[in-house]
């Protein structure tokens, strides 16, 4: 890969990072909305799931109209990666500043409806839990952690995720 290709690379999947975690905010939003509109969980779903089918459709886009239709697995994988790290960083964000600003206690509030549920009570027995555990271990995350632990995540996932995406968008040199 030369230094063009690389730069390429960089510039193409920082914008169609932008893309993807915009997206991924818009999920989150309807995930957050979903407790108020129960009907918000299948935008949420759907988001979500689609999200490495869009980043195989900008690689796609991008090996065809950029690297005229031929690029390496390592390319490929890089740039799948790029795109989710972008998004990571976008949605990481997004968390903090839901959670440091405009959360006040929603979530939490939600959180503790749901494990004070009845059916729910019953499961959290069975497996040994009180809903008073549960909720003192929300009561400690800080925003920041939210957000990292978010981060985490999607990192991880994303490059689980390229890996497959790399090796159904590559195009050998002729």
């Amino acid at each position: 890969m030369t230094t063009v290709e690389y730069k390429q690379i960089g510039a193409f999947s920082s914008q169609d990072g932008a893309l993807t975690g915009i997206i991924w905010i818009v999920s989150f939003a309807c995930y957050i909305g979903m407790f108020l509109n129960q009907s918000m969980l299948i935008p949420c779903l759907a988001l979500a799931l689609l999200s490495p089918f869009f980043v195989a459709w900008r690689l796609k886009k991008f090996r065809d109209n950029i690297f005229d239709g031929k690029i390496d697995g390592r390319s490929a994988f890089n740039y799948s990666f790029f795109v989710f790290f972008g998004a990571s960083v976008l949605m990481a964000a997004a968390q903090y500043i839901y959670f440091a600003f405009l959360d006040r206690g929603f979530y939490l509030g939600h959180i503790k409806a749901l494990v004070g549920n009845e059916n729910n009570r019953a499961l959290l027995n069975a497996m040994k839990m009180t809903p008073e555990a549960i909720v003192k271990v929300y009561e400690g995350i800080t925003p920041i952690q939210h957000a990292i632990s978010g981060f985490s995540q999607n990192i991880f996932l994303g490059f689980i995720l390229s890996i497959p995406i790399a090796i159904l968008m590559k195009r050998k040199h002729n």
